[in-house]
């Protein structure tokens, strides 16, 4: 369909550490944090859980740059 898009890839640096550190129900937590923050910015946009500490987000618009920068702040 020749339609323009971005795919943003998000990790969380130094998950490891934090989940051996703190324990795998606070990692788990962060995680449920995280997607959640993901699914209140994404206004419709497309969100996958790659699998432990790994998003992806696809962005057909032009505010990729704007959402995401607003996810971090929030994080």
């Amino acid at each position: 369909q020749q339609i323009e898009f971005r795919i943003a890839y998000l990790d969380l640096d130094h998950f490891k550490a934090f989940n051996d550190f703190y324990g795998y129900s606070r990692g788990d937590s962060v995680i449920l944090l995280l997607a959640t923050l993901l699914q209140t910015e994404s206004r419709g946009r497309f969100i996958a859980h790659i699998g432990g500490d790994d998003f992806v987000m696809v962005f057909l618009d032009d505010e990729w740059e704007l959402c995401l920068r607003r996810v971090q702040q929030l994080f």
